[in-house]
């Protein structure tokens, strides 16, 4: 079996066609929050951060790679295994960035609690966190491409 690299063009034709695998997978979730939102009697913005918002934010991007590197394989003549050390760099970059958010989280809800509603600690953790993880993609810019890349 003889192994070909892709063009640039190639590729983001399979990463266009990653995403449909991913819209399934955000139905499912949608699907979900509407049902417990529906038969819960209330849901609080933490609550549907934690139960929804942390699930998807792990299950789309997963759902994105894992494709793409099925398909990569498969259009590119190579074996599953090939693409893996690319996958789990992207996973674990995502991973990283859902690790940070909770961190932020659990410091900023136990730490201004007392002085902040939950709507206005969520909105703080977010800001802070989009901060922070924009300082770093800035800052480790050779080693998150590394990750990303596979070449790690």
């Amino acid at each position: 079996m003889k192994t070909t690299e892709l063009s640039p063009d190639e590729e983001r034709h399979l990463l266009n066609l990653s995403v449909i695998p991913a819209l399934i997978v955000t139905y499912i979730l949608l699907a979900a929050f509407v049902y417990f939102g529906r038969n819960q009697s209330s849901l609080s913005p933490l609550h549907i951060l934690i139960y929804f918002g942390i699930p998807f934010a792990i299950a789309m991007p997963t759902t994105i790679f894992l494709s793409f590197e099925v398909l990569y394989s498969r259009k590119a003549r190579q074996p599953i295994n090939r693409g893996a050390r690319r996958l789990l760099g992207r996973i674990s970059l995502t991973l990283l960035a859902i690790s940070l958010l909770g961190a932020i989280l659990s410091i900023t809800y136990f730490a201004l609690a007392p002085w902040f509603d939950e709507n206005n600690l969520l909105l703080l953790t977010g800001v802070l966190w989009f901060a922070i993880w924009i300082f770093l993609m800035f800052h480790f810019k050779e080693a998150f491409n590394k990750l990303s890349s596979g070449k790690w």
